[in-house]
């Protein structure tokens, strides 16, 4: 039986090229909850560590072949909210190196004050571990990370045969030679059923317009997998493939602490930032106010106090960053509805990019404007970005459909 079944196509299951490694992730984090819960409910005498209120916690998936990180996200739950958060980031999302993690570092191969892809991190590591990646989170961030889950490679394919495979759909055809060791990713455009390792082949492929986006339905089948024992315990995966720094009781606790949550109330967000060229290198450059803002929306609970600034009298531009044909007309057409001026659509130029953009000319404009969108955030224009017939450009990003 081939490697990848081609499929018809079939109308709205399909996912664009964009979200490919989406899928592929669903099955990592399914991965995690099915090895940690199998292989530490072998041991019934451990005593479970009760774990409860609010916590953070940093996602990865790693490739223990070269130390490079595939996937990033931190992760946050409240059980007293009973909601649940996912901030995910592309894995070249570039981090200036810290003085505080100077410790952790080998500083004959990296410097303080050096910019580096995030995924990185781990190989420059002294005890090549995820510490010093999860303390420039908690740098980005501005929290405290309770703990840490990582998955390798490998992981993902036994988990995606354990399942059967994964569905997906591509736009476009892709052909990468990704060496002796993980061969050629040959896919032609349409719908298809994949194997365990092209799954891994999908997650270590670098194109530089894949950001490494962790979709709600991850975690769909993370509870539905946690509540429901959708995979059966035939399906254990040794815990080599899972690294984390809690231990046997704190993460049976964590897969209990798990159950208390219901899917309806997942949010996925997108760290908010734009894909740049900086000395030759290819880089994410986060926005350090709107991860400020999602910060406080999601982890914090806060309610922007400038929400009720009306930008109905302001001009406004949209303009298509995504993928989804005819999408600038179609949101003009929304927010004439609902008041707003929207003189002018277009076509994005730059890099595609997952969240919304709001640039505004001043501060306190079109924060009424990010309801509308899905993780959108506010952003002042310090690049001429807005031009001068319009008073805020919304630049779509691929999140909105």
């Amino acid at each position: 039986m081939s490697r990848v079944d081609r499929r018809k196509n079939k109308g709205n299951s399909r996912l664009p090229l964009k979200i490919l490694i989406f899928v592929v992730i669903i099955a990592v984090v399914a991965a995690v909850v099915v090895v940690v819960f199998n292989f530490l409910s072998k041991k019934t005498d451990d005593n479970v560590v009760s774990v409860s209120g609010s916590r953070n916690t940093a996602f990865f998936v790693y490739d223990k072949n070269d130390n490079s990180v595939d996937g990033i996200a931190l992760i946050h739950t409240d059980d007293s909210s009973k909601k649940i958060s996912m901030m995910s980031m592309p894995k070249n999302t570039m981090v200036t190196v810290s003085e505080n993690i100077s410790d952790m570092i080998d500083s004959s191969r990296v410097e303080i004050n050096q910019d580096i892809k995030i995924r990185d991190l781990k190989s420059y590591s002294k005890d090549g571990a995820f510490n010093a990646t999860v303390a420039e989170l908690e740098n980005m961030f501005g929290v405290k990370i309770d703990g840490y889950i990582a998955v390798n490679i490998e992981g993902i394919e036994k988990v995606v045969e354990s399942l059967g495979g994964i569905d997906f759909y591509t736009e476009k055809d892709i052909y990468v030679d990704m060496g002796m060791e993980d061969g050629v990713l040959d896919i032609e455009a349409g719908e298809h059923h994949i194997d365990g390792k092209t799954a891994g082949q999908l997650m270590k492929y670098d194109g530089s317009d894949y950001g490494i986006v962790v979709q709600e339905v991850i975690f769909k089948n993370i509870l539905a997998s946690v509540k429901e024992d959708k995979l059966s315990k035939e399906n254990i995966i040794s815990e080599k493939y899972v690294n984390t720094n809690m231990d046997r009781q704190e993460a049976l606790g964590y897969i209990e602490y798990m159950k208390k949550f219901e899917v309806k109330e997942i949010s996925f967000v997108m760290v908010p930032g734009v894909y740049e060229e900086r000395n030759g290198t290819l880089y994410y450059v986060y926005n350090a106010e709107g991860v400020t803002q999602m910060v406080d929306k999601y982890i914090h609970g806060k309610i922007d106090d400038t929400a009720s600034a009306d930008s109905k009298s302001l001009r406004i531009e949209v303009s298509n960053g995504g993928i989804t044909d005819g999408l600038a007309a179609k949101t003009r057409d929304m927010l004439i509805g609902l008041g707003y001026n929207v003189t002018g659509i277009s076509n994005y130029e730059g890099y595609k990019q997952e969240a919304t953009r709001i640039v505004v000319k001043q501060e306190g404009q079109g924060s009424d404007l990010v309801q509308y969108f899905d993780g959108a955030y506010v952003e002042l224009d310090t690049n001429n970005i807005v031009s001068d017939e319009y008073d805020i450009k919304i630049i779509l990003g691929l999140d909105e459909k």
